[in-house]
This record gives structure tokens, sequence and C-alpha cells, in this order.
């Protein structure tokens, strides 16, 4: 990502940041059952290799004229609207769902609450309605109500990209079949070595911008301000939109050059955990690169290292147990000068901890004994 557009995507972050604390706006949460289906998945290093339920539908799912025959889509004002945080309206849903023959599908997810990202939203447009589920709420009813429409072949789904294909199996162990990734579509026509985001690609098919002011805003805090949802609403819309006239556009490569090998292979993969490439020691090597040099940074290793060690396991343990973001709950520079200073007590402990974004009081104690436990592995 260029510099200026990631400096303006930090902007947005910060100014829904500030504009949620006005708001008194708080994270949404699992149920308990939800909770510990999550915490379970927190300490896999390797998601389980689940089959999908249906490989012949993924491989005899081809695009024809009749799929891509003009579809009427109602204008966005016309449209009915449902925000989903019920199992009856989700229900209502599915049905209307299975009149369709293409959907727009897209999702919302939280970095900032969760020890791996969470899926916080789903949303799913049609020719008549655009809904947004929420998946904080409604976890454990999402899999059996989506899963008899993703597996369905006589419905399109349109997605941006093969994150949403392989955040959903993640989190819900749901699988695709009929699937167009209309990012995939144009970068092939376009002849491009790389994908453009969504902005660029509404206009290009649709020739307006797309309004990313609430880019920022953290989808997993409740109550959702109307604003959100209308940006959160939007982007499956414009799927659907864009469908229209790249289907009209390039019907052609649809119909004789689709690279269906390729995405097939996205919706078949079973799920794998990306390695992790940031442990206590890269972490550590960072903190100290650019704060001493030579023998003086090699002592400083060698006495703090093993301290630093200790509380990066606390917080890495801390997180999967409790399903919370560790970059969150304490900050590689926090964690230094815990390591440094390896407080005694509660009050040098605060000293270190205060500021921290993601701090539960409760967890004073528990850090404690683990810094103690160490300090007494090293004495002996």
């Amino acid at each position: 990502m260029p510099s200026s557009k990631r400096r303006l995507k930090d902007k947005r972050v910060f100014q829904s940041r500030f504009h949620c604390r006005k708001l008194n706006l708080t994270p949404a949460q699992l149920d308990p059952d939800s909770l510990a289906k999550r915490v379970a998945l927190n300490h896999l290093t390797e998601f389980p290799a689940l089959p999908h339920p249906s490989p012949d539908s993924v491989s005899s799912f081809k695009i024809t004229e009749e799929l891509l025959n003009p579809l009427t889509i109602l204008p966005l004002k016309d449209k009915t609207f449902w925000f989903i945080d019920e199992e009856p309206k989700l229900q209502e849903m599915s049905q209307i769902l299975q009149t369709k023959t293409v959907i727009g599908v897209d999702v919302e997810v939280d970095h900032e609450y969760s020890y791996f990202p969470i899926i916080t939203l789903i949303q799913i447009s049609c020719d008549t309605h655009d809904f947004v589920v929420d998946a904080t709420t409604l976890f454990r009813f999402i899999a059996p109500c989506l899963s008899p429409i993703f597996l369905d072949n006589s419905i399109i789904k349109l997605v941006f990209g093969q994150c949403d294909i392989r955040e959903l199996k993640r989190d819900f162990g749901l699988y695709f079949s009929a699937v167009i990734d209309v990012q995939l579509v144009h970068q092939w026509v376009a002849g491009d070595s790389y994908q453009i985001g969504l902005d660029n690609f509404t206009k290009i098919y649709l020739d307006k911008e797309v309004d990313k002011t609430h880019q920022g805003f953290t989808f997993k805090l409740r109550p959702l301000p109307d604003y959100a949802l209308e940006y959160a609403r939007n982007d499956s819309n414009l799927l659907l939109e864009c469908w229209e006239v790249l289907k009209k556009r390039h019907k052609e490569y649809l119909l004789n050059n689709y690279k269906y090998e390729i995405i097939n292979e996205v919706i078949m993969k079973p799920f794998r955990f990306p390695k992790s490439v940031n442990g206590a020691g890269r972490q550590f090597s960072k903190c100290i690169k650019h704060k001493m040099h030579g023998p003086k940074r090699d002592e400083f290793a060698k006495r703090y290292f093993n301290p630093f060690k200790t509380v990066w396991n606390w917080r890495q343990n801390f997180g999967q147990k409790h399903d919370r973001p560790t970059h969150e709950m304490l900050n590689p520079e926090k964690l230094l000068r815990l390591a440094v200073q390896q407080p005694k007590n509660v009050e040098e402990l605060e000293d270190v901890v205060s500021g921290a974004r993601y701090w539960e009081p409760e967890w004073k104690e528990s850090l404690l004994e683990a810094i103690a436990l160490g300090e007494t592995r090293e004495t002996t």
C-alpha cells in the first residue's frame, strides 16, 4: 500500500476510534458456547482439515448464457434493508436468498478485540434486499443457516478477493460452490500482475467514487450507528451493480476463458493458519534494534531476553485463553519495560501497564505471578 494511502487509512482509523469513544460503544460478546469454540480455535496451530462437503458441485459449476442474463437490481434507496441480530430473522433471510440466482457476499472482520481476527458482520445483497448479519450475536446459527445457500450451484456467489472465503471457513466451517471472484476476473481480463481495490474497481465499472470515510470503523462495537450499517451494506450491493456491467463487457471471456481451477482450488482448500513470524525473539530484536549497538546491545539481550520472553509468553497464553488481541493488551514497548523493571507489586505493575488500550485490572495478579516465576527460574 502506498504510504499516502496508508496515512489516510490510519487517519480514518484514528477518527473512527475517537468518534466511537464519544458514542460510548462497547464490543459485542459471544455466547458462552461460541466463546469456548473460539478459545479452542485460538490454541490450534493447524486448523482441522475439514473436507469440502460437496466437491462434485464445485467441479460441475460452469458459467452459462442463462447465468449471464441481465438482472434488474433495485436502486439502493428502493431496496429493503435488514439488520439481522435474531435467529428467526436469519431464517427469513435464508428463505429469501434461496429464491435468488445471484448474491453479493462480503464480510467485516475485527482485529482489535480478538486473539485471531474474527468475522463480526456478514453482508449479503440480492436484487431486492440488502442484509447485514450480526455474526457475533448469531455466531452459532451462521453455519446451519448459510451453508445450504453457499453450496447451492443455482445461486452465484459474488466475492471480491479470496480472503472472505478463507475467513468464513475459519470462523464457521463454511464452504462455497458457484463462486465468481470479480476481483480476479478483472485482473485476468486486464492482464494485470496486481489486484485492484474495490474503490478502483467501482470507478472502472460504475464510474463512481466509493465513500471510504468509515473504513476504519471497528465493526465489533455495538450498537452499530446508522452510518456504519450503510457503509457495510454498500460493499455487497456494489458487487451486484459492478457484476451487471462486468458480465456485459466481458461475456465472451466469462463463457470461454474463466479459470475455474484457480478459484476452485481456493474453495476446496482447507483453512490453514499463517505461520507465526513474530515470536518473542523477533519482537525483542525489533524493540532494541535502534536503542543500542554492539557489545552493549549483546549484554542487554543476555540480561533481559528471558524476562521479556516470560511476559511475552504470558501475553500469548492469556490472549488465547480469553480471546483477546495480544498487540492491544501489551505492546512490545510495554513488554520491554516489564522485562527491565520486573515489578514486584500491583503499584509498580500499574506504572508500566497504565495506558494499555485493552487491559483488565483482574489480570494483574496473574502477570505478577508469571514475572515472579520467571525470576525464580533465572536464579536457580
